[in-house]
């Protein structure tokens, strides 16, 4: 992941750009760290009923393409990076929520499979597979997840980086009129 150049001038630059750091490592840390506790405690279980987690992982990715496609609407037409890749976020997000679901549906198969042994008669072949289809297609919408949460938060660093570095040339021009005004 490239990061964007950084033009820090003021201290108060440096300042914003530390706290927006801090802020945004401890979102991905502790996000990460959150994620390694569910998954150890409950994904890893094959018996464990966690239909409920599972609903709502899908309802975070689906609120947060809600919010990139909400986001994708406002943006201006000649903005035309930041409208693909906000739209792409939202399908990303949307992409990972039905997988997500998906995943809870096989993984509800695999705790009741003794309902569907006896009803579906090839269910005992398919048994087997069913945990490392449930965990592949997991994988797959958490790593979607946090790619696309990861995109996002660069492009919100480059355009965080934008408006300080607007803001503080401006506070700078302002200082400097003010300086010499005092002077005449």
């Amino acid at each position: 992941m490239k990061l964007p150049d950084i033009n820090i001038k003021t201290p108060f630059q440096i300042f914003l750009m530390v706290c927006f750091i801090l802020a945004v490592m401890c979102i991905i840390i502790g996000g990460l760290v959150f994620l390694v506790i569910v998954i150890s405690k409950n994904f890893i279980n094959p018996k464990i009923d966690t239909t409920s987690l599972t609903n709502i992982g899908f309802a975070f990715a689906v609120s947060m393409s809600a919010v990139c496609f909400s986001w994708y609407r406002t943006l201006e037409s000649n903005e035309t990076e930041s409208l693909k890749l906000i739209k792409s976020s939202g399908e990303r997000f949307l992409f990972a929520g039905i997988i997500f679901i998906c995943a809870s549906a096989i993984k509800y198969i695999s705790i009741n499979e003794t309902i569907f042994q006896n009803s579906i008669s090839f269910f005992i072949y398919l048994f087997y597979t069913i945990n490392i289809i449930y965990a592949f297609f997991f994988s797959i919408s958490v790593f979607i997840f946090i790619d696309t949460i990861l995109d996002v938060f660069k492009y919100l660093f480059k355009r965080y980086n934008k408006i300080i570095r607007i803001t503080t040339e401006h506070i700078i021009h302002e200082n400097k009129v003010n300086d010499e005004e005092v002077k005449h």
